[in-house]
């Protein structure tokens, strides 16, 4: 046995053992999930699969060592490496595939020892060269007219013969660069490259193929032929204007295609931005983000992630299958093995003694970075999508073919003797290209933990990774309670079927929904790493958990600051009426009730998501927090909280006969002053959405100044802004921070959480004693009301106690000018007096 020879089978043995090692995790994979001794069923197609692997990988050694005992020992074992790892992926995601898959192999692989014994100096291709390539555009003409596609609407990029079909841009793939290396390579080559007429066949059928698949409307394959001409030309004229005139026409292919296909226009457009339509256009570049995100750095483990949410992933994104799987650890050793069979290629060329041979390789060896670094690039959103397949890993008998093939050229390459040291001269194009890819396999292992880690977090958490609806029906999620301890959303049934319980729809603007479909909102969004466990513990021991030992993370129950009696007794007072009701303590910040109607049921808010959403009534609003009504006279008290700190005429006296109209008239900057002050131009802090406030302006003139205490001006506050606003009052000057969770559990007990923010101070104590003064009523409370012409009308209420250390504020806006704002308002106000304590 030859050193090439041992070298050889200690690298196969070695991916020997990872292939094994993949093959027992997924049958065990059901067991950890499950906490019980089982196998899937489907998964133990991996058995044959890795036999045959094993079995396929024995004969090409075996082989190898009789026809080309001088072969570079590393590309079989990498190119089988990956190989089998793709078929351990495509076991996981779809065991049918896999088996087709492995029978493609098994076939190939006798394929590919029947290649290698074709005569080596390969004049059987290089004197039929025309008709090989002929046939192979040909063969891609013919899918225009005869052309099966993956759907209705898909590109027709496949031939078929009784239930067969192959994709003939695979073959064109290597028979091109073949074709242009024996054609830029003749006898009579010129000390400044090939004779300038050589270019020409190869300029014209490179351009004919890159037309047919722009036809095609393949843009991957065009890419990949552009990439082929370019690099041939490059290698064999050594000149660098040829590499940016390249750039420069994948540039125009690319503003051609995105003006004139659909197609087209919609991968660009999810490259450049994805996060506008990730439902649609985008969803499939979103899904493969969010999926390299649920991998993290060492992968969720084989068989236990959930790639198949990413469409196609067998195919275009089996590369994040990768991630998820195997993290970002495995991303990296993907890549490098990838990145070893290009330089290894790359290295056969330079020490190649015969011009042909060293063109052969490099194009070859380039062309296989090029097609690995595109698909990879567009799942990782670092190109656009182009819908490649993965060398040797994405599932595809012609893809297979292709790549055993340019396999074969480089195992052949690599065995002929190399040039002698004084005949071996560098190849500058060669080393440049050699650079060009170590920094793209580099840049997408970046890319891979940018997403992995880095944005791991964001990603994780958005409402359309349904890898979270799967942990939920196997994990029991924690339970919220309000603060005297009744249930506010619990979780039923057992582990695998566990469901949401919300005993009270009157607290659904607080609560929120967590749902299957449409994510979670309200608190069950604000609280989710706290509800499902994840919040406060290590990374590793949750990987741990979850991976190693198979037991989910048990959530963590809450309890939030409102009060349950308080929301069904306001909801109930408010009728049919449309509006908003916000009950808190001006000192603790402690929200009581956040009530909003129209409202919906959590309960069965999955079912009729799409109905709300269209109401005009806009149940899904939540008012208290987002609703912005026209103020009107609500201002008089804080317009006349600046006019008392700024000793104006008449501050201090009767807030309706207050000369506001004039004071602002007289000193411009006055009413920005107030509306700055008191934050009216600031979305309050808190958990919960709130209100996109705009930049306010205040209006000059005096026509328009009185528009504004009609509430029919520009100006617009939330009931929330409002509650805080008038707390400022009530807790001499200063404006709590509005405060949801009352408190957590954690592993060592109870906690109470830090608000969103801090208190603010808004006004003077004395004036906020004196505007206590003017407001007060009988029996230790104070109120002022308001109306307003604002869209349809507004009726508003504000009280609050005038003693103790911690006052109760509530605010009522009620829509369609309704005169029971202060019956409302009152009623909340003794009852949060009482039972809010």
């Amino acid at each position: 046995m030859t050193n090439p020879s041992r070298r050889e089978a200690a690298l196969l043995g070695l991916a020997l053992l990872f292939q094994a090692f993949g093959a027992a995790a997924l049958l065990l994979s059901s067991s950890v999930r499950g906490g019980a001794w089982t196998v899937n069923p489907p998964y133990l197609s991996a058995i044959p699969a890795l036999c045959v692997w094993g079995l396929v990988a024995w004969i090409l050694h075996r082989g190898l060592d009789r026809a080309l005992p001088n072969r570079d020992p590393l590309l079989l074992p990498a190119a089988m490496f990956l190989c089998g790892w793709g078929l351990q992926i495509l076991v996981r995601l779809s065991p049918e595939t896999a088996m087709r898959q492995t029978l493609w192999l098994f076939l190939l692989g006798g394929l590919l020892m029947v290649f290698l014994r074709l005569p080596p100096d390969l004049e059987w291709l290089r004197k039929y060269r025309y008709l090989w390539l002929g046939s192979a555009l040909l063969a891609v003409a013919a899918t225009l007219f005869i052309g099966v596609g993956a759907g209705e609407d898909s590109p027709r990029l496949w031939l078929g013969l009784d239930g067969i079909f192959f994709q003939p841009s695979e073959f064109l793939r290597w028979i091109f660069p073949v074709f242009a290396a024996f054609t830029l390579a003749p006898r009579r080559s010129t000390a400044r490259g090939p004779d300038a007429k050589d270019s020409l066949p190869v300029l014209l059928f490179g351009a004919a193929g890159i037309l047919l698949h722009i036809l095609q409307q393949d843009l991957g394959a065009a890419m990949l032929l552009l990439a082929a001409l370019v690099l041939a030309l490059y290698l064999a004229y050594r000149k660098t204007a040829i590499l940016l005139l390249g750039a420069a026409a994948a540039l125009m292919i690319l503003g051609g295609g995105y003006a004139l296909s659909g197609t087209i226009r919609d991968r660009i457009a999810t490259w450049w931005n994805p996060w506008l339509d990730p439902s649609n256009t985008s969803y499939q570049v979103v899904q493969s983000l969010i999926s390299v995100a649920a991998g993290g750095l060492i992968g969720r483990g084989p068989g236990l992630g959930a790639p198949g949410l990413v469409p196609v992933a067998y195919s275009d994104f089996i590369f994040s299958a990768v991630c998820e799987e195997y993290g970002v650890l495995g991303a990296v050793g993907c890549l490098t093995i990838m990145a070893v069979l290009v330089l290894r290629g790359l290295r056969i060329a330079i020490r190649s003694a015969d011009p042909a041979a060293r063109l052969i390789a490099a194009n070859l060896s380039a062309l296989l970075g090029c097609q690995s670094i595109l698909i990879i690039g567009g799942g990782l959103r670092l190109l656009p999508l182009t819908g490649v397949t993965l060398p040797w890993m994405s599932y595809g008998g012609s893809s297979l073919l292709g790549s055993m093939i340019m396999l074969g050229f480089l195992l052949m390459l690599s065995d002929k003797a190399p040039a002698a040291a004084a005949e071996a001269r560098p190849d500058r194009p060669v080393r440049v290209l050699s650079a060009l890819f170590l920094l793209a396999f580099a840049a997408a292992g970046v890319s891979a933990g940018w997403w992995g880690i880095y944005r791991s977090p964001v990603l994780r958490v958005r409402t359309d990774n349904y890898r979270r609806v799967l942990h939920d029906l196997r994990a029991r999620r924690g339970d919220l309670f309000d603060r005297t301890g009744l249930p506010l959303a619990v979780t039923a049934g057992t582990a695998g079927a566990y469901t949401r319980e919300y005993p009270d729809p009157a607290s659904a603007p607080v609560i929120g929904y967590t749902t299957a479909f449409y994510g979670q909102g309200g608190m069950e969004a604000a609280l989710d790493p706290w509800l499902r466990g994840e919040a406060g513990r290590d990374l590793f021991d949750q990987w741990w958990s979850e991976t190693v030992l198979g037991i989910p993370l048990e959530g963590k129950d809450a309890w939030l600051t409102i009060d349950r009696s308080i929301q069904e007794r306001g909801s109930a007072g408010m009728k049919d009426l449309s509006g908003a009701v916000v009950a808190l303590r001006a000192g603790s910040g402690e929200i009581l009730a956040l009530i909003s109607q129209p409202t919906f049921d959590p309960a069965t808010l999955q079912t009729d998501y799409e109905l709300l959403s269209r109401n005009p009534a806009a149940p899904l609003l939540n008012r208290a927090t987002q609703g912005l009504y026209g103020p009107g006279r609500m201002l008089y008290p804080f317009f006349a909280a600046e006019a008392i700190d700024r000793n104006l005429p008449d501050a201090g006296a009767d807030l309706c006969a207050a000369p506001y109209t004039e004071w602002i008239l007289e000193n411009p900057e006055f009413a920005q002053q107030v509306l700055t002050r008191f934050r009216f131009d600031q979305d309050p802090a808190m958990d919960l959405p709130t209100a996109n406030v705009a930049e306010l302006v205040f209006p000059a003139g005096e026509a328009s100044i009185r528009r504004e205490w009609d509430g029919q001006g520009r100006v617009l506050v939330s009931p929330m802004q409002l509650a805080l606003a008038f707390s400022s009052i009530a807790a001499g000057g200063m404006a709590p921070a509005p405060r949801l969770v009352y408190r957590l559990e954690t592993e060592a007990g109870w906690v109470t959480p830090a608000a969103a923010s801090h208190p603010v101070a808004m006004i003077p104590a004395v004036t906020a004693a004196r505007l206590r003064e003017i407001l007060a009523g009988g029996d230790g409370m104070a109120e002022w009301t308001g109306c307003g012409f604002y869209s349809g009308g507004i009726s508003w209420y504000a009280g609050f106690e005038t003693t103790g250390d911690d006052p109760v504020v509530v605010v009522v806006a009620l829509e369609g000018e309704p005169s029971d704002a202060a019956a409302i308002g009152r009623m909340i106000l003794a009852l949060a007096a009482v039972v809010g304590k």
